[in-house]
Parts: structure tokens; sequence; C-alpha cells
């Protein structure tokens, strides 16, 4: 991951960045924010989360980057205005990218070879790209930026290089694309307009959507065609010392590149957040934490599409230690239990359940399905009864009940989820666990199922109503 040596000075009464509340545990909390020009405040002005301002907090680690929208109430907890989301954006998938440009260089078939031949040397490959991209863009006006090569990665591709009578400088020199070339090889994709991301429909999925590159680069087709060249720094001229450092000097234009291919999906994922109609034009503050927030060229292009002189005018909250303000943060959470007030369901949470004929037509299932699935007594099965909906507010220890009969000595209650919002049979969901609970006796019983809203879990109870000590439970992760 990308980190950083500065420090975090925010006061001696006040909570690193995720806690929002003094010490106290009520008042607002005081952080460093940017100047109303954009500019990184180098004299760490303290300002406050007032109750009522919401903002979008953006967790950019090494392999997912996670986003939480808040608002700040009155006692200086919050609540989530959107379900929590993300994806698989993080900074070590540059890694992969700079193993993919290797490819490209030499050929994918050296690469894995080396791979297996020497698993530990191959990861002095990563290691040494991974420090060089902790340091990229310090230095805004530099037009190149090196990465060091390991000595005996250097020894095998010389090996290789000498049946084809060539070398790695040479292979290295030759090696001149255009930039379109990497928007391509990269699967850069466009960052929308602004207001164009307000027609996607919003998804869970974690799987990015990738358009087609050629449209991908066409959106700055007029430097498309301007070559980006790769050389090689050599401190000494022969190959023989295991100390003689040698660089791949490349130019800043492929690290922005390799960069882009997450920043841009985090910049539409924001985007999305943004133009829904609960933030739309109502956030305050972009907060960024995490190792890869830490990053120079980040900070810059979040800056550059949502800071003050950006259409979204948005004040970044940047902590100068990013990625320990989320341990500290998570150490702040455990000490206050009900730090969220209120959450944003992920999914649809409900239990399948027989319908009447009537019941059914009432949830929207088709006729088709009711004439395939109604008993013999006249009840339609395996119905999708929902208990709560995927993205409706759910306050700290809320609990939400329905009831169901015995129909057997030993029933079962299977609980469902669904990424829809409205799913209407048990096959629009999926089955989180089955609760089965014994009866003792021949008289038809009413079953109570309760769903427990907690801070981190959902707790689910089911139990006959007149033995409400008889309880089966289980526990749900939110982020599941």
């Amino acid at each position: 991951q990308i980190t950083s040596s500065y420090n975090l000075y925010m006061g001696d009464d006040t909570m690193p960045l995720y806690y929002v509340g003094g010490g106290d545990m009520s008042s607002p909390m005081r952080v460093t924010i940017d100047d109303a020009d954009g500019k990184e405040n180098d004299e760490h002005k303290l300002q406050t989360f007032h109750a009522g301002e919401k903002y979008i907090l953006i967790d950019a680690g090494g392999g997912t980057v996670d986003v939480a929208t808040h608002e700040v109430l009155e006692n200086g907890g919050v609540e989530e205005i959107i379900h929590p989301t993300g994806d698989k954006w993080g900074s070590s998938y540059i890694d992969d990218l700079f193993i993919v440009l290797l490819k490209q260089i030499f050929s994918a078939e050296w690469i894995d070879e080396y791979r297996h031949k020497s698993p530990g040397k191959y990861v002095e490959i990563l290691e040494d790209f991974q420090t060089a991209k902790c340091c990229f863009y310090e230095d805004a006006t530099y037009s190149t930026h090196d990465v060091q090569l390991p000595y005996e990665f250097l020894c095998f591709l010389e090996e290789k290089c000498h049946a084809l009578h060539t070398r790695p400088e040479a292979m290295i020199k030759q090696f001149q694309k255009p930039l379109k070339f990497y928007y391509e090889l990269f699967e850069i994709v466009p960052v929308q307009p602004r207001h164009s991301a307000a027609h996607i429909m919003f998804s869970t999925s974690t799987s990015a959507v990738v358009p087609n590159t050629t449209t991908a680069a066409s959106h700055c087709k007029n430097m498309m065609d301007d070559v980006c060249r790769l050389t090689q720094v050599t401190v000494t001229s022969t190959r023989k010392n295991k100390n003689d450092e040698e660089y791949l000097e490349m130019d800043v234009r492929i690290w922005k590149c390799m960069f882009n291919a997450m920043i841009h999906r985090i910049v539409n994922h924001t985007q999305q957040l943004l133009n829904m109609e609960r933030l739309q034009n109502k956030c305050t503050y972009l907060c960024l934490v995490g190792g890869f927030s830490a990053s120079h060229y980040f900070q810059e292009q979040m800056r550059k599409y949502f800071g003050p002189l950006s259409p979204y005018k948005l004040q970044l909250v940047i902590p100068r230690v990013p990625m320990l303000s989320v341990v500290e943060g998570a150490a702040y959470i455990g000490l206050r239990k009900r730090f969220i007030k209120a959450r944003r369901l992920k999914f649809t949470y409900g239990i399948k359940m027989f319908f009447n004929k009537t019941t059914a037509r009432n949830n929207g299932i088709d006729e088709e399905y009711i004439k395939q699935y109604t008993t013999s007594d006249g009840m339609v099965r395996d119905c999708f009864k929902i208990i709560a909906r995927r993205n409706d507010r759910i306050a700290l220890d809320e609990v939400k009940k329905t009831v169901s009969f015995k129909t057997s000595k030993v029933s079962l209650i299977p609980i469902l989820r669904s990424q829809k919002r409205n799913p209407k049979i048990a096959a629009d969901g999926i089955e989180e666990s089955v609760l089965k609970i014994h009866h003792n006796d021949s008289s038809k019983q009413e079953i109570i199922t309760e769903f427990h809203f907690y801070g981190t879990l959902i707790t689910v109870y089911s139990y006959p109503k007149n033995h409400p000590n008889d309880k089966q439970r289980i526990d749900i992760s939110y982020g599941i």
C-alpha cells in the first residue's frame, strides 16, 4: 500500500477523522481541510463538522476502496445516507498493471517463467515498484519517474536476450507506444460528465463496468498519438556487481495511466453518489483515508474533480496519515458502540413463506408463477415476505417482526436476502440460513420471526408465540 510519513495534528481534545465527536463524546469533530482556493492548508487550520452536514468518506486501501456516506447528528453521532459501497480499486491493482507492462516490453512467457522459478525474487520487482509508487508525483513538474529493476531480474533478462542477440536496454528503448496504447492496455474508463451518472442504475456489484476501450481513449484523442518513451538509466556500465542500481525511467503519462485505471473508477462511483437525490447539492465534505489516499497524485485528482474549484465545490479532508486514521477510527468505534445511529440497508431481507393467491397477486407475483406453484390447499409456495428493503433507513436496535403459522411438527423458517428492492419470490434472492423450530403439541400456533438491527450485525430470532423462550437465532453481517 501507499503510505505516508506525515503526522496528524488535530488538537488536544479532538478525535481522528473517522470519529465525529469530541473528547466529551458530544462536541463536533475538528479537522484539517483545504483552503477555499483548493490548495492544501499548510497551517493546519481547524474546522468543524456541524449537525446536519453530510460527507462522503473514501477509505482507499491497497485492495478495496470502501465508500461511506454520513449525515452528522445533533448528538455527535452519524447516520448512513446510502448503504456502504465500493469495489476492488485499491493501489495494489496498480502493481498488477506494472507487471502487465513488463509483459508487453519483454514477453508474458519470460515474466511468468521468472515468477515460477524465483518467486522470492519476483516479489522484489513488486516491492521496488511499490517504493517508486509511493513517491510518484511528489514533484508534479517532473516529466519522468524511475522504478528500480532488481539485479537478479536483469540478469535473467540478459540470459533471455542473449539468445535473441539483443539486450534488455535495447528492448526497452524500442518499446515506444502512443498514449492510446496505454489507455487500452490498462482498460482506463473515461470520467463521466458531472450529471451523466444520475441516469446510471446504482449497483452493489463488485465487478466494475468497463466500457469499450476505444471510447475510453477518445475523450483525449488530441493527445492519444503522443509517443510515451521508456529508457533505462544505468549507474554503472557493467552488470557484474549486485550492488549496481539500474532504473527503468518511465514517462509520467504512463504512471498517470496506471493510477487512472483505478482513480477514474473511484471518481465515477463518487459522482454517482453525489448525483443521487439524497446527496445532490447537499454534501459538504469529501474525506480521504487509507493508504492509497496518501498518494500525491490521488489527492490531486480528487481535488480536481471534487475540490473547492470543481463543480461539486466540496471541501477535502485529508489527514496527515490517512492510513493511521483508519486504525484510530476503528479503535474509537469500539469505544463508542452507538456512533452510527442509523444505517441504510445494502440488501432486502425477509423470509420464505406460503401466500394465499390474493396476497401473492397483491405482491406483484405473476399469474404464471401462481398457477405453477400453487399447492393442493390453494397456497402459493416459495414467496418472498419482505421484512426490510434495500436502502431503507434502519435505526440502531430497531426490531421488525412478522408472523407465520405452524404447518407440521417442525417449522422451517428460511431467511432470505436480495439485491432487489422489491423481490417477489424466493428465487429473487438467496437463503442466508434456515431456522428450525420443533413443536411439542399439535395445536395451531403462530410463529414470530424478529429481525434485530444492531450496529454491525442483524440478529434474527424465531419462536412459537406461546413459547417465547424457545428461540432459535442466527447472526447476519451487514457487509456480506
